[in-house]
């Protein structure tokens, strides 16, 4: 088996150059905004797109989230729908015909909502509220 080149990181440690960099974030994941035009945004909407090509200029990580929001270029504004999706895997550019200072997010496949804006943190716990006490009617 021939392994992949590894090149000195930033924080000096060796990891896979470029191909597959499926590296996690090193501390929580993060959660970027992005602009998607109609044609693009649908296609994700949709499930037919499960990537997305970006210039990499917001350090995107394995496990980080994308709140997609429409926008229409023509029209200068968001549309008010929006979807969110966490990156799968990471394809930094250089290679394979994509740009340098670019990348392919990988998307997950499960819908994580149209309109469901910004993603909300996750809860620590959820302790249930106490049922009711039943309404008496009175009579007999």
């Amino acid at each position: 088996m021939i392994s992949p080149p590894v090149v000195l990181g930033e924080e000096g440690c060796l990891r896979a150059a470029r191909v597959g960099e499926t590296e996690a974030r090193p501390s929580d994941s993060r959660t970027h905004e992005l602009k998607t035009w109609p044609e693009y945004f649908n296609a994700v909407a949709d499930g037919s797109k499960p990537f997305e090509v970006r210039k990499n200029d917001r350090d995107f990580y394995v496990g980080d989230r994308l709140w997609l929001r429409e926008y229409c270029p023509a029209r200068m504004l968001y549309t008010g729908n929006s979807v969110t999706r966490t990156i799968t895997y990471l394809l930094i550019g250089g290679d394979f015909g994509i740009e340098e200072g670019h990348c392919v997010l990988g998307l997950s496949r499960e819908a994580e909502g149209l309109n469901a804006g910004p993603p909300r943190p996750k809860a620590e716990h959820h302790i249930p509220s106490p049922s009711p006490l039943p309404i008496s009617r009175g009579g007999k």
